[in-house]
């Protein structure tokens, strides 16, 4: 027997321990486990569907229609030097930087099945384009766990630098020396390339539509019983007093410690305890950063139909988690985190659905316009030079 099949027993060995301890659990704490369930279920329906639903239809209506294409050959000469990654990269930045986990991972797995981007790039892609929302970071952690949306901005900064230093420093991963021969962009070449690709894909709009809705639905479910697993699993890893045992051997906060597997309950614990302000925020900044085992989950569901590995994922969230903690030191190194901004939080689904809905046709657009206004200076210096 080789190594790796002595390795994969032992972890099949180790997966079986844990789910039967786990429904063993489940059975001798049924109370607490339907009131984490539930809890996990109101989160996913009042916060995680009316904010990702309208991006997931409106990527995949995008990716039908070709639009993707029309910005990624726009951009190309933007994010081919900065990220080594291809221009259409930036419509899975744009996604995962607004609209939180999972944005990023179905967006980049999408644009491998349409052969949109080498593995390489995709795996570049991977380590920088799935964070948090800004609603979560600004709205419900900075403003409903530490009441004070200055500190919610010091989150939402220091995680996007963050992301950024890493997508910088993974321009470099697998970089085999590959020549791109540079493209003359032009807005013809866009629109061409936006209208081959949507005669490839065939579908009229209507099956488009229902596809883009079934897809999109079929994923926020499956988010949906992520959260609601990983809610009952960090609920009785703390009523179990395993989370407390860890922490005793390891000395980390059993804050701390919740967050790694679950950040909302994380960084709510962090934002009760007792330690110093600003370690508090750093702290939440770097759980926020990681992700959580329950987002890496989904992102690993993810990928899995694509061959985009997971490992350079796994590697870029820690360091991402160690940026975050960086960045969050400094800042609050130069403010009072005691300021408090006024701010009216309005938490109805209508409003978070119109939020979401209003953010993604933003950023389209912006998008649309930085890559013809890209296009339109370069011809303007090209003839004045001339």
């Amino acid at each position: 027997m080789g190594y790796k099949d002595k390795y994969e027993n032992v972890l099949t060995t180790i997966l079986i321990f844990l789910v039967t301890a786990t429904i063993v659990l489940l059975i001798v704490f049924p109370k607490e486990t339907l009131g984490a369930a539930s809890a996990g279920v109101k989160l996913w329906l009042n916060t995680v569907l009316p904010s990702l639903l309208p991006f997931f239809v409106g990527s995949e209506l995008l990716l039908g229609l070709g639009v993707v294409n029309f910005i990624g050959v726009l951009l190309e000469p933007i994010m081919r030097p900065v990220f080594n990654v291809p221009g259409a990269g930036s419509f899975a930045i744009a996604m995962g930087f607004t609209s939180g986990y999972p944005m990023g991972a179905k967006i980049i797995s999408r644009m491998r099945e349409e052969k949109l981007c080498t593995r390489a790039e995709a795996e570049r892609l991977m380590a920088f384009c799935n964070n948090s929302g800004p609603l979560f970071m600004i709205g419900a952690v900075g403003v409903g766990m530490f009441k004070s949306p200055l500190l919610g901005y010091v989150i939402i900064i220091s995680n996007y630098l963050g992301a950024l230093t890493v997508g910088i420093i993974f321009r470099f991963y697998k970089n085999k020396r590959e020549k791109h021969t540079q493209i003359k962009i032009n807005l013809k070449k866009a629109l061409k390339e936006m209208i081959e690709n949507r005669k490839k894909d065939g579908r009229p709009f209507g099956e488009l539509l229902s596809d883009s809705i079934v897809s999109s639905v079929n994923t926020i479910l499956m988010i949906g019983g992520f959260i609601v697993f990983f809610s009952v699993l960090i609920h009785l890893l703390n009523i179990t007093g395993f989370i407390y045992a860890i922490s005793k051997v390891t000395g980390i906060m059993p804050a701390f410690l919740s967050g790694i597997v679950e950040i909302t309950v994380g960084a709510y614990n962090i934002s009760i305890s007792q330690a110093d302000e600003m370690y508090k925020v750093a702290l939440a900044a770097t759980l926020i950063a990681w992700g959580g085992l329950s987002a890496h989950a989904q992102i690993l569901s993810l990928i899995s139909k694509t061959d985009i590995s997971y490992f350079p994922f796994l590697l870029s969230k820690i360091l991402h988690a160690v940026f975050a903690f960086g960045y969050s030191y400094i800042l609050l190194a130069y403010i009072n985190p005691d300021i408090s901004v006024f701010y009216t939080n309005n938490n109805s689904w209508l409003k978070k659905f119109e939020a979401s809905s209003i953010n993604f046709i933003f950023i389209i657009l912006l998008f649309l316009f930085l890559g013809i206004s890209y296009h339109m200076i370069k011809h303007i210096v090209h003839h004045t030079i001339r």
